[in-house]
């Protein structure tokens, strides 16, 4: 951790008011031998040659069962091995989520690290933190007992989330919590001009930059706060990123930041066809947004957007009963299909580290990754 990162630790350990949870240290199972069809559910990269991906693949010993499993590569995706996993995680990921569905154990789907030694993997009902690259693993507990997460983004050394504040049908409220890097302290940091349920908010980050997109924040249809600080401060920037037309709630949905701070997502309507739906874009650290154009052609008001710059774009839109992945040099004036990935079931929606490299899961395929800022992708399969 850098002096800066330290600093930033040292003053929201000290200077916050905090709520620490001092949940034991879980045992860490290796999972070399369950590698067998490995189905990726998530992936993760800090550069363009080191990464992790999160999944399930064949329990050793019987080949009936799956069991989760976590994987690194220190090559770009070209190879793959097999790191501890926190035990008892149940690969029946329905328990993840929770409309109705009951816990059948610890149930993670997702997986973020931070640099090569603090890791976390969670799901709406479970989350789990390493400080050692994965050779232990420990439960991070929560508002309720589950401690579960719809969120975790790190930035300046400290790791972010947004909380869940129950085991709910459908979306849960949540709030934005931080901790150190390596801490199981934490802190609710939510702007207090914020919506207090934060339902349907995403919070990203990239660099010293940390965004907060919520719905409802008062009487607006979309607000975007941002912090420079962790999160000890926040900025409400606009309280309408997306407008309302005809009465009409709109949501911000993909939001990300690009290595070059550009902002971008979708501007959608919920369950009505008022206004189409618009790719909005920022380059000046969400003070403005500006259109783009129109989301893929053949996609519903659901397409998420991702920006590799303030030009590039990628998006996967849903077309002929599956997910087909796009790409846009223009700012998303215009798109096209990306290369070697189409009809795609499913794909998380691409991340990128710098303007060149980016990656993405895509169940049961595997991972992609990208070296020309999304035009084209290749597959890499796990193991």
């Amino acid at each position: 951790m850098g002096a800066a990162a330290a600093v930033v630790a040292v003053v929201l350990a000290v200077t916050l008011a905090t709520h620490s949870t001092h949940a034991p240290r879980v045992s860490a199972v290796p999972s070399a031998n369950v590698l067998t069809h490995f189905h990726s559910d998530s992936v993760w990269f800090i550069d363009a040659h080191r990464g992790w991906s999160l999944g399930d693949g064949q329990c050793a010993g019987n080949t009936s069962k799956r069991c989760m499993s976590i994987v690194r590569t220190i090559d770009g995706a070209e190879t793959w091995t097999a790191i501890a996993s926190p035990d008892g995680l149940t690969a029946d990921l329905a328990s993840c989520g929770n409309n109705g569905v009951a816990l059948q154990g610890p149930c993670v789907n997702r997986l973020v690290f931070a640099d090569a030694a603090h890791g976390f993997v969670y799901s709406r009902r479970a989350m789990f933190a390493t400080s050692d690259g994965g050779a232990t693993w420990q439960r991070v507990a929560g508002r309720y007992p589950t401690g579960g997460a719809y969120a975790v983004v790190t930035t300046q050394g400290v790791v972010a989330r947004l909380a869940a504040l129950g085991d709910c049908d459908g979306v849960c409220a949540t709030r934005v919590e931080v901790a150190p890097l390596g801490s199981n302290a934490w802190t609710d940091v939510t702007p207090k001009a914020a919506d207090p349920g934060l339902l349907h908010a995403a919070l990203v980050a990239r660099g010293q930059l940390l965004t907060l997109f919520t719905d409802g924040n008062a009487a607006a249809t979309t607000a975007l706060f941002t912090s420079t600080d962790g999160g000890r401060s926040w900025i409400l920037k606009t309280s309408a990123v997306c407008s309302r037309a005809g009465g009409t709630d709109y949501s911000f949905n993909g939001a990300g930041i690009a290595p070059d701070q550009t902002i971008t997502g979708t501007c959608d309507a919920f369950g009505s066809a008022v206004g189409p739906p618009s790719v909005l874009t920022s380059t000046d650290r969400g003070t403005s947004f500006t259109v783009g154009g129109p989301p893929p052609p053949g996609g519903d008001v659901t397409s998420s957007v991702a920006a590799v710059s303030s030009s590039h774009l990628v998006a996967y839109s849903w077309v002929s009963g599956a997910e087909t992945l796009y790409a846009s040099a223009d700012a998303g004036r215009s798109w096209q299909k990306a290369k070697t990935i189409d009809n795609a079931p499913e794909p998380q929606l691409p991340s990128v580290v710098t303007q060149n490299f980016g990656f993405m899961a895509i169940d049961p395929s595997g991972v992609w990754t990208t070296t020309d800022s999304g035009s084209t992708w290749r597959r890499h399969a796990v193991p």
